[in-house]
């Protein structure tokens, strides 16, 4: 049965290795395929499949001439297993590789622009493994784009098979469905024919590609080259903002309004521009999460994914995201290439994608022509949008996403951090981002009881003014600043005020601010909505799931605090804080033999981070000496409030009230949870608690 456009041997080619085919996976994938494309178009297609296929042949053997022929198709099918990327093999050398050369010289090319405005690519591949990097490379490589495929695999630990029909989806750790994933293969063959088969006109400019933007001349050249990762970061978000916008006329499934930005892969020769991936996701997350309505996934979330090897559908399901931006760069002496792809993650398919080859020197040149053609297209005038706090120095910038990375570790990484953005501040003493950072690290050290607190406090506030003096209109410094006021100074107006600068200045939001602020006030159900909102928007963030928790605790809904501290134990079973949060809850819930093996466990860790819930533990099931003698030989650097919980639980609160009064006037951090910490709320009962909450003045 011939093609349903004339000059075409056949509508659909599948190619694949012999090898893949030796339990007839693939015969029955095109049986299943037959029969679903029956029930999706209307018209009858012709596959070709051969099965008795050439396999191991040598560029040097002769090629199957009346196969040359069959690969005049429509589109071509290949089956990407771990064998299939074989230079050797005929498949890839004379299927793959020799019908994208054919697909790029025919009059449609081989990536067409769809009826609601998308582009999708003649090659559609069905992938049965999950791969090796190499062999990803290898295909990205070859078809200069990165790899999207509708995939048939079973995962699970140490499983990497093709899915079968008669596989469960929820023993499969990629939750896919076999009768799913072949409709899903029979629908983007029939929106890729509808476009071929109903196009009034076919133009094509030679050699070149839809993907790939063009730029005659440069306006714009500069010899310093350590501008190159700023003005990447304003070019991709920039187009990425006006692609998520335009109307998607093909409705579907994705939900219009969430969006993740996975980090950008480092596709140089040297493996050396990770950390410029890296950047151009963060900065595209900073613009977009600015725009009002779009619910835009937080760093942490999208960054866990960095360097595993799973299909987007997976990873939009697990991040609730309704689209997802990928991407990679590569740097060659004075080459660049950046490309991007924005993917509808219910089912895969391409909304747009954009490739740059240039010289360095061209940068500014794409910038301008990339904000010139979405102004023409949004029929609007582009803002200037906000002051940019990324450095033009590309090594202070690497220490700064490294400083990030260590601070996501909490207690072990906080002085790590901090080391990193003092390199980063000495390359660059107007990179305000870092100082801000600075600033949060020098807090956190105090926090977590690693430095003394004058000087902390005191190097924390100097990080956040320099951040604001560096750069007034960036909000990192006043967000930093903010936290100073509330945590240091007690002063909650200059907080709300300073906060509500950063939020003007288009801070991402939502923000953990808003919920320290409002259980400070007692607002506790303000609270926990805040931090659920700030985890929907970032839910594989630690740091999100650890402060939902706290919420949870100090509203004193326990059960929560347990089931949420409970999920975070089989991700992290070491977190201190969560150990923490866990024995807490389970200490206020009355069931101290099960709080205390966690804080025996925290005690191993580090025995100054939270005394009080050993102690309270020992004194709850009768073994109030040594609880004594834990109290006793407290390290000096335990800061006063946390000795008043102690006493708290040994009932002495003449010296309770000897170290809350010290910790008040040493600025201890936890007298701003005076009203809300579980372990203050038991001395609501005495007149001296009562005498203090009013001189702290808390905000209504």
């Amino acid at each position: 049965m011939p093609s349903v456009l004339p000059d075409f041997e056949y509508d659909i080619f599948i190619s694949y290795r012999h090898n893949d085919n030796l339990d007839s996976w693939v015969t029955h994938f095109v049986q299943h395929l037959e029969k679903e494309l029956k029930g999706t178009i209307k018209e009858s297609v012709s596959i070709y499949f051969d099965r008795n296929p050439h396999d191991g042949l040598l560029e040097s053997h002769n090629v199957d001439k009346s196969l040359e022929g069959k690969l005049k198709c429509l589109i071509f099918v290949p089956i990407i297993s771990q064998t299939y990327c074989d230079p050797k093999s005929f498949a890839w050398q004379h299927e793959f590789c020799a019908f994208n050369k054919i697909s790029m010289d025919d009059p449609f090319g081989r990536d067409i622009q769809l009826g609601n405005g998308n582009v999708a690519s003649r090659i559609l591949p069905v992938k049965i493994h999950s791969l090796d990097a190499g062999d990803i490379e290898t295909i990205e490589s070859e078809i200069n784009g990165m790899l999207r495929s509708i995939e048939f695999i079973y995962t699970e630990p140490g499983v990497n098979r093709p899915m079968q029909a008669n596989d469960k989806k929820d023993e499969n750790q990629n939750h896919t469905d076999y009768r799913n994933q072949v409709n899903k293969v029979a629908n983007a063959i029939k929106e890729i024919l509808n476009a071929l088969t109903h196009r009034d006109t076919v133009s094509k400019k030679s050699g070149e590609s839809p993907w790939s933007s063009t730029l005659s001349g440069s306006s714009l050249r500069k010899s310093k080259t350590q501008l190159i990762i700023l003005l990447i970061l304003v070019m991709a978000g920039s187009f990425v903002a006006y692609w998520y916008f335009t109307p998607n006329e093909q409705g579907g499934s994705s939900n219009a309004q969430s969006i993740a930005i996975l980090p950008f892969a480092d596709m140089s020769p040297e493996k050396d521009q990770e950390y410029l991936g890296d950047g151009i996701a963060e900065e595209i997350i900073n613009v977009l999460a600015q725009i009002e309505g779009l619910q835009v996934i937080g760093r942490t979330s999208s960054f866990s994914f960095k360097g595993k090897n799973i299909d987007l559908i997976t990873i939009g399901d697990q991040l609730g995201a309704g689209t997802i931006l990928e991407g990679s760069v590569r740097k060659s002496d004075n080459k660049i290439r950046v490309t991007a792809q924005l993917i509808n993650a219910a089912d895969g398919s391409h909304l747009w994608s954009e490739t740059y080859d240039r010289e360095l020197d061209d940068i500014f040149a794409i910038q301008d022509d990339i904000s010139r053609r979405i102004a023409e297209r949004l029929q609007a005038t582009l803002g200037d949008g906000p002051a940019l706090g990324p450095t033009t120095n590309t090594e202070a910038y690497e220490y700064y996403l490294k400083g990030l990375l260590a601070a996501g570790k909490g207690i072990v990484g906080v002085e790590n951090a901090r080391d990193y953005m003092l390199k980063a501040i000495a390359l660059d003493s107007t990179f305000a981002l870092a100082y801000a950072q600075l600033s949060q690290a020098y807090w956190s050290i105090r926090l977590y009881g690693l430095h003394e607190p004058e000087s902390s406090y005191q190097l924390a506030r100097r990080a956040a003014l320099k951040a604001i003096e560096v750069n007034p209109k960036y909000y990192a410094g006043y967000r930093a600043l903010a936290w100073i006021n509330f945590s240091i100074d007690w002063d909650w107006d200059a907080a709300a005020n300073n906060n509500n600068k950063a939020i003007a200045l288009r801070m991402p939001l939502p923000d953990d601010f808003v919920s320290y602020y409002e259980f400070l006030a007692g607002h506790y159900e303000e609270a926990i909505q805040n931090a659920q909102n700030v985890l929907r928007r970032d839910p594989l963030s630690m740091s999100a799931r650890l402060s939902l928790t706290r919420t949870y605790l100090y509203a004193d809904q326990l059960n929560d605090a347990l089931e949420n501290s409970k999920k975070i134990f089989i991700d992290e079973p070491d977190n201190p804080s969560n150990l923490r949060h866990m024995g807490e809850a389970y200490l206020f819930s009355e069931r101290p033999e099960e709080a205390l093996p966690l804080f025996e466990r925290l005690r191993m860790k580090d025995p100054t981070y939270a005394p009080q819930g050993y102690v309270g533990s020992l004194v709850k099931l009768g073994r109030r000496k040594e609880a004594e003698e834990v109290i006793r030989t407290l390290p000096a650097s335990v800061t006063p409030a946390r000795k008043a919980f102690c006493f708290i639980h040994l009932d002495q609160m003449d010296s309770v009230f000897k170290y809350l009064d010290i910790a008040y006037r040493e600025k201890d951090i936890y007298m701003v949870f005076l009203q809300s910490e579980p372990h203050f709320k038991l001395l609501r009962q005495y007149p001296q608690y009562q005498a203090l909450l009013k001189k702290m003045n808390f905000p209504e």
